[in-house]
């Protein structure tokens, strides 16, 4: 089968990821569906990434793009950018799929012609050591938003939809308008995910299919490092935008919570300064976005003030002068 015929486009962004991309891309290519197309896109790499790529490109289905680091995001914007299939996974270089991966996937969303996409569980890989991360048992097989959802299971209905795990179609994706940009470089992912889970059917399949690796050099935050603020929190127009109705108003209500949740992880780091940005993006990104929006900022800045007078003690010793 031709790189023409494909059905699906796989794109790889690539920052840095010399030592470990070999085995990504030699995952796709052990897969057993084979109309897929692979894109790598160099996000400026300053180490020898584009030549690990370059013995690939014997094969017709691997296409190299090189671009100026402009974060995850935009490296996989730019590989769907140019893109005829209508199915569209991505594989972050430091993953490796199952040979079955795409078979699997791909066999759901025919099963599930109303899917947006399907997704698979996952063996995460932590100094050698796999523990098996299945699908949350709340949202197995076929799930879609029907109001009785809570703000922590929605939340694991969207990190279920890790980027490494997930098949989405292509119409879907370009509705979206792709991943987050902006030199983002965690939390673009839930941006997308986020939006797609609240509006659209889901299908996922209850099986290990993704090898995702943990290391110093992950795009996400790291175990040590501070709790970077979510673009879905700092920039939210679009989530809340894209609802109506009654997923509007889950919408606004998973906002605070959400933030609640960052902004305890923010303080538990010693964040203050970043969980005071956040508060404020938060609350000058929410205002006058739709009717009632302005009992969201109040409770945000009530949430955020709380917590912040709680943890700190310079807050704490404010908070009591002010009362006197």
């Amino acid at each position: 089968m031709t790189a023409t015929q494909a059905r699906v486009v796989i794109v790889v962004p690539v920052y840095n990821k010399s030592a470990v991309l070999e085995r990504a891309l030699s995952s796709v290519q052990r897969q057993t569906y084979g109309s897929w197309r692979l894109v790598v896109v160099d996000d400026g790499s300053l180490d020898d990434s584009r030549d690990r790529v370059r013995p690939f490109l014997a094969d017709e289905r691997v296409e190299l793009i090189c671009q100026e680091n402009q974060g995850p995001g935009a490296a996989r914007n730019r590989g769907v950018a140019g893109a005829a299939e209508e199915l569209v996974a991505f594989l972050d270089a430091d993953d490796e799929w199952e040979p079955e991966f795409l078979a699997a996937l791909v066999g759901a969303l025919e099963a599930q012609p109303l899917a947006a996409a399907a997704a698979s569980g996952w063996v995460r890989i932590e100094a050698g050591v796999g523990t098996a991360i299945p699908s949350p048992s709340s949202v197995r097989g076929r799930w879609r938003w029907d109001g009785s959802v809570d703000g922590p299971t929605f939340k694991r209905v969207v990190d279920a939809l890790h980027s490494s795990a997930t098949v989405i179609r292509r119409s879907e994706f370009d509705r979206r308008g792709g991943y987050y940009e902006h030199h983002c470089t965690f939390g673009e992912d839930s941006f997308l995910w986020a939006r797609v889970a609240l509006s659209d059917e889901l299908a996922f399949v209850d099986r290990a299919l993704v090898r995702f690796h943990t290391d110093a050099s992950s795009l996400s935050a790291g175990r040590g490092s501070a709790y970077p603020a979510p673009p879905l929190l700092t920039s939210p127009g679009a989530f809340l935008g894209e609802a109506a109705g009654a997923r509007a108003d889950f919408a606004a209500r998973y906002l605070v919570w959400y933030y609640r949740f960052v902004l305890l992880r923010m303080l538990n780091q010693r964040a203050v300064g970043a969980a005071l940005r956040l508060t404020l993006a938060l609350a000058l990104a929410l205002r006058g976005r739709r009717p009632g929006s302005a009992s969201v900022v109040v409770a945000a800045l009530r949430v955020g003030e709380r917590y912040l007078t709680m943890r700190t003690p310079a807050l704490r010793r404010v908070g009591a002068g002010r009362d006197r």
